[in-house]
Parts: structure tokens; sequence; C-alpha cells
């Protein structure tokens, strides 16, 4: 009896164990990496418009945290970039990242999904990559982030330019 219990509590933790990689130890694990850049930016970069709408700003408001990541190509890093932007896509395929939308522009193709669900929403993540820039990945961590409400962050998350951002521009 004792020996059917341990086999069955080995096998429930081992099939409960995760061992997908998340953005977050993507992000710690590349800390220390040369080619790769890190920041968190002041949340004021989504209060892009005058005269905002009252759900607009309480959504922007319920953005804590914004981390950015990126990996500005060159002609020495071309390997790392594609070998990056594999390990992100993967990490990104998990069921955990649900899409909102997929578009391209210009050259650049970027993806936004968000962590949560109907009721919450923890995490916006925009990753945007381009074979001649390089990739770039922000994720927008916030507190009680409402689904109805993402739809003005997003909004202004569309409503920027990415050439103009300066280290992700040529």
């Amino acid at each position: 009896m004792k020996d059917i219990l341990l086999i069955l509590t080995t096998i429930i933790l081992l099939t409960s164990c995760r061992n997908s990689p998340t953005l977050e130890q993507y992000f710690i694990k590349n800390e220390d990496n040369e080619s790769i850049s890190m920041t968190d930016i002041p949340v004021s970069i989504l209060k892009m418009e005058d005269g905002i709408s009252p759900e607009a700003k309480k959504a922007i408001e319920s953005v804590k945290k914004i981390n950015i990541l990126y990996l500005k190509i060159d002609d020495k890093n071309q390997t790392v970039y594609k070998t990056e932007k594999e390990k992100l896509r993967l990490i990104l395929k998990d069921k955990k990242y649900q899409n909102i939308a997929k578009y391209k522009a210009k050259s650049t193709k970027i993806s936004i999904q968000y962590v949560g669900n109907d009721e919450v929403v923890d995490e916006i993540i925009l990753f945007a990559t381009n074979k001649n820039r390089g990739l770039l990945l922000a994720r927008l961590i916030g507190d009680k982030m409402k689904p109805k409400s993402m739809q003005a962050i997003l909004k202004n998350i569309q409503k920027i330019d990415i050439d103009q951002i300066p280290w992700y521009s040529k």
C-alpha cells in the first residue's frame, strides 16, 4: 500500500511541475547578456494623448511597471538574434500567453498577448521583430487590469511609431 501511495505521489508531482520557461525567467537569465539590453520605462509613456477618456485613464493607471528588453542587430550578432528570437517565440507559445493581435508595420512583425483571464489581466506583452533592426519585448505588468479596459491601452500602444523609438530605430 505504501509503495502504491509513493508511486502515485511521485507521478502527481512529476506531472504537475512545469518546466516551461517564462518571460520572467528569461529576463532574469539574460540580465548579464551583453547582446541584450533591458530597461524599465515610466508608465507615463502610455499617456500620449491629452483629453483621454476616463476609462483609458483608469486602464493606464492600472499599469504598474513596464519592462523593455531589446536586442539591436548588427553584423556580429545575427546568430544571437535568431537564437533569442526563437527562445522568445517558444516561451510565448505557452497557453498562458493568450493572443490579442498580430500585425505587420512596414518590415516589423508585432504580436500582442496577455496573461490573465476574463476578469483580470496580469500582464500585456508586445513582441516585435525586424530582421534588420532586431527584437523588442515589452511587458506591461498591472494591478487588476480589466480586459474591457485593455482596449484603451492597446489603442495607445498601436499609436506608438516603433521606428521612432531611439534604441530600436536604425
